[in-house]
């Protein structure tokens, strides 16, 4: 495998991973509007236990009254403790039922803490990943830095060998001018 296909299957996988990483972002969205809609819900939830809490001191002020007006009338103190058990037994229906709401967020608390997790890991992956690509794009230039130099140096050779070749030229002009020279003269 070439450096050039190395390199680039290095910048695809962290395309990959970017990808990856805009799908993790995406599913936190969601997760977050989730926690959102649940904190929204249970906002809801303290304003009807405060409205029941409202509820049940009124109900306990009617007792009183009902008690020091009615001191005589027990049936009817007795049906008044009868409704307050069912308004206890509503309470405690709402406690479980808040008890589920915090078990839900505490299940989405982890998941959001995975979820952080998972990100985290992939970004030490993604630095990874860019190190190793700059250690490689060094090497690149490095290499293209040695390609530059030898084709200099060929280069110089061939301006060498046409001189060279020149000087040759040169040299069987002047055998022939003095060979010509030698037979005038002789």
């Amino acid at each position: 495998m070439t450096d050039r296909e190395m390199l680039q299957a290095i910048l695809t996988g962290m395309q990959g991973m970017q990808s990856d990483i805009r799908g993790l972002q995406e599913e936190m969205k969601g997760v977050k509007e989730n926690i959102r809609g649940l904190q929204a819900e249970m906002k809801g939830m303290k304003e009807d236990i405060r409205s029941l809490q409202a509820e049940m001191k009124g109900v306990k002020e009617d007792i009183r009254s009902l008690q020091a007006e009615m001191k005589g009338v027990k049936e009817d103190i007795r049906g008044l403790q009868e409704e307050m058990k069912g308004v206890k037994e509503d309470i405690r229906g709402l406690q479980a039922e808040m008890k589920g709401v915090k078990e839900d967020i505490r299940v989405l608390q982890i998941d959001v803490q995975i979820v952080k997790k998972k990100v985290e890991d992939n970004f030490n992956e993604l630095m990874i990943v860019e190190k190793i690509a700059l250690q490689n794009q060094e090497d690149i230039k490095k290499l293209n830095q040695k390609y530059d130099t030898l084709l200099l140096e060929q280069d110089n050779s061939k301006l060498a060998l046409r001189m060279t070749e020149r000087n040759s030229t040169d040299i069987e002009e002047l055998r022939g001018r003095v060979e010509r020279l030698e037979l005038r003269m002789a």
